[in-house]
């Protein structure tokens, strides 16, 4: 009875001031929902696996907090790869299954779809056996295989996200075979990826993906595909994953990626000096786990935002339950 009497009096004084009642609703409100958001954002950056089949089994060769490019060499660890150092490890690789390269950065190309105007197309281009190394199946259409890696150029399809063909093209059943020209490509629409799909890098949704061996067209310029005269030129830019096969571990991969890119590296510098072969031989590769993907999000956010989900005293229980589940990962897998 007691309780009762305390509720009434605290609703009615809560009545006198309406503004008072109103800030403390939304701030209870915000406080849960801003928490709330915080996890999700976790989640999907450090916990959850990506939406392929069997993810557990994914590893990846370069760094994954690594995007972009560069150029010439890198000292130690090695974050990139060029394509003629993925064509080596794909073709000798025994304990990896189904490896796959992709441009580790998502770029706005300008794009024509009709007419003569242009907009924003975000595009990533990846290896003939990408889609299959993930396990996924299109939605409609097809996708394109490992037989686009054969020869340069003559691969010129596109398959698009489900997001971009449902906000673009408003889910028209009749997409297969229009024609989207990305600089100097033109691309014909052959599938459509299936719902939820981004890809293997968390964070970065691209529009649509096309052939790695289209990349002359995409990126006018310079060619990253062949092997340049100077060697101390290359251009490092993919990122490598593949799957484990039954029996391997992942050292035992990784002792065998090491000596089959060593033995790249030395063919690729032949051509220097001693002094300076010596120089650009210091580099190695180190593979993780990838049922995560990559994403050069999660090493600058993991610790600011675990530092402000620690400290949510008063979440629901459900929260508070994903918070410590979300701790407890953070320490057995922290970002690299």
């Amino acid at each position: 009875m007691l309780l009762w009497h305390d509720l009434q009096f605290g609703w009615r004084s809560l009545a006198r001031t309406p503004g008072f009642f109103a800030v403390a609703v939304l701030s209870l409100a915000l406080g849960t929902g801003a928490n709330t958001a915080i996890f999700s954002l976790l989640d999907t950056l450090l916990m959850k696996a990506l939406p392929v089949k069997h993810p557990e089994q994914l590893v990846i060769l370069t760094n994954p907090s690594d995007s972009g490019l560069a150029i010439g060499s890198e000292g130690g660890e090695r974050g990139l790869l060029s394509y003629p150092e993925f064509l080596e490890l794909h073709q000798q690789m025994r304990s990896l299954s189904g490896l796959f390269a992709t441009q580790s950065g998502l770029a706005a190309y300008q794009g024509v779809i009709r007419g003569d105007q242009t907009e924003d197309i975000y595009l990533r281009l990846v290896s003939g056996n990408f889609f299959s190394t993930l396990g996924v199946q299109p939605y409609i259409g097809r996708f394109f295989d490992a037989s686009v890696d054969k020869e340069i150029g003559q691969a010129p399809y596109a398959v698009l996200s489900y997001d971009y063909w449902q906000r673009r093209f408003g889910h028209a059943q009749d997409i297969l075979g229009k024609t989207i020209r990305v600089r100097r490509a033109i691309l014909t629409v052959i599938g459509v990826a299936p719902p939820g799909f981004f890809g293997e890098t968390v964070g970065a949704n691209p529009d649509m993906w096309a052939p790695v061996t289209m990349s002359l067209a995409v990126m006018p310029g310079r060619d990253y595909l062949d092997p340049l005269p100077d060697p101390t030129e290359k251009v490092m830019w993919l990122h490598v994953f593949g799957r484990l096969q039954p029996g391997y571990t992942l050292a035992q991969a990784q002792t065998e990626a090491n000596t089959i890119f060593k033995r790249e590296l030395e063919a690729s510098y032949a051509s220097l000096t001693p002094e300076a072969r010596k120089q650009f031989m210091n580099q190695y590769l180190k593979l993780r786990p990838a049922a995560q993907g990559a994403s050069n999000l999660r090493e600058q956010v993991q610790q600011p935002l675990l530092v402000i989900f620690r400290r949510c005293r008063r979440c629901p229980p459900h929260l508070l339950r994903e918070r410590n589940q979300f701790v407890v990962s953070a320490r057995q897998h922290p970002a690299p």
